[in-house]
């Protein structure tokens, strides 16, 4: 009567409104109620810096922005980007950037994640198929320790790096009994076993001698103490406590 109604795609609610239309124009009022009997495996992998990262079955119609908030949406460490990888019988993404991987039997792509969020690129909420990989970023991080008033870790945010100068303004600058010569970059390579050791003269960097050293991620910037200037600092502070000015005139800023 009503010929062949395509459901792929469709939730039970959608099926039954396509139905109810399609049976208006030969019942009054029709009431229709779908039962699945089986659900065919439409998976979805949610992976990376999400609530609830695992396997959802898709059913209906459900954007990148959708498939994210069922799993209770990105984590406070979540970078900047999503990558989404797709079978290549689906056909290519529908993102500029796309493109086959190296066995050219999966389409990726990466979106800013705040553009998507943020509704600023509504283009880029694409639908998701079955089988679809979705991949939130984790935000990148460099370290800033030693003689420094914040130490801790920064994020990089959207930068592809950090700075030295700009770590070290994250990090509220230099303490007092630091050490600006002999600082250094702690930093890990690919199939290294520990760290290797970059010299850092941050009194060159500051005097616009040496130019500012970008930071990778996981990199550590370590600022050392300077025995000197803490001994210094020790005797000034015994002086005080003893109310004498014996120690009025001492400059500490030479010593390494």
């Amino acid at each position: 009567m009503i010929g062949k109604i395509k459901a792929a795609g469709l939730t039970v609610e959608e099926l039954e409104s396509v139905l109810v239309n399609a049976l208006q124009e030969f019942i009054r009022q029709p009431k229709v109620s779908v039962v699945v009997s089986e659900f065919r495996s439409q998976p979805v992998s949610v992976i990376g810096a999400v609530t609830n990262p695992g396997v959802l079955q898709l059913q209906g119609n459900k954007t990148v922005v959708e498939i994210l908030s069922m799993v209770g949406g990105v984590r406070n460490d979540a970078g900047s980007s999503i990558k989404i990888t797709r079978k290549r019988e689906w056909g290519l993404l529908p993102l500029p950037d796309a493109k086959l991987d190296v066995s050219g039997q999966f389409s990726t792509a990466e979106i800013k994640l705040k553009d998507v969020l943020g509704a600023r690129s509504p283009e880029q909420n694409i639908l998701i198929r079955p089988n679809d990989v979705i991949s939130v970023s984790r935000n990148e991080i460099v370290y800033v320790l030693g003689a420094v008033k914040r130490a801790g870790g920064f994020p990089m945010a959207e930068r592809d790096t950090l700075s030295v100068l700009q770590a070290l303004s994250l990090a509220e600058g230099l303490d007092r009994t630091a050490s600006p010569k002999n600082a250094k970059i702690l930093r890990m390579t690919p199939g290294a076993t520990k760290r290797s050791e970059l010299p850092v003269n941050l009194e060159q960097i500051f005097s616009g001698k040496a130019e500012d050293v970008p930071l990778q991620q996981d990199d550590i910037l370590f600022v050392p103490d300077s025995k000197e200037k803490r001994a210094i600092l020790r005797t000034l502070e015994a002086l005080a406590s003893l109310g004498t000015t014996a120690g009025a005139g001492i400059i500490i800023s030479g010593a390494r």
